[in-house]
């Protein structure tokens, strides 16, 4: 039985602070990485979300913030100022995308780039590899898969400890 995955991307130059709604995007994985402060070095946060192992993420079941009904795990984490500064550098090298022919196969998956900038936008889509000319937009999208892996594993670990450092409330009770 084939197997197709879709993954989408997007770098957003926006400076919101409203959350984007992952789960409506219809993917086995979504990654935005949305501009959280507009300096003149952009910062970036990710919100990264993942089912049936779309990611090849370790023990995603075993994330605490793992869904059992849906099979799934969203994660938000702000990007290191080294991280902030690649990104804009693979996202400067992206140009705007050249009409191509798209032949899928069976078993593959499906990318999905979108940036934008203002009121520019480029979007990109591609079976397994990214066509001829279009190999920065595939290198964008390695690193967001990169940066989806580690934050992944850090948001794991920050959960893992919030919970294990949680004191019990009890609530103060008054005399009267």
């Amino acid at each position: 039985m084939p197997i197709t995955r879709y993954v989408t991307c997007a770098v957003i130059f926006a400076n919101t602070s409203l959350p984007p709604n992952l789960k409506e995007s219809g993917s086995d994985a979504a990654i935005q990485l949305i501009e959280s402060a507009s300096t003149p070095q952009p910062q970036f946060t990710l919100y990264g979300y993942a089912r049936n192992h779309a990611l090849s993420l370790p023990d995603l079941e075993q994330h605490p913030q793992y869904d059992a009904v849906s099979q799934a795990v969203t994660w938000v984490a702000d990007l290191s100022s080294a991280e902030n500064i690649r990104l804009i550098t693979l996202v400067d090298a992206v140009s705007a995308p050249t009409p191509v022919n798209v032949i899928p196969g069976t078993d593959g998956i499906w990318y999905d780039l979108t940036i934008e900038r203002t009121k520019n936008r480029s979007h990109f889509r591609w079976w397994t590899r990214p066509p001829v000319g279009w190999e920065s937009a595939g290198a964008l999208v390695n690193y967001m898969l990169e940066l989806s892996q580690s934050t992944f594993i850090l948001s794991a670990q920050r959960s893992a400890s919030d919970k294990a450092n949680k004191i019990a409330y009890t609530p103060k009770t008054q005399s009267l």
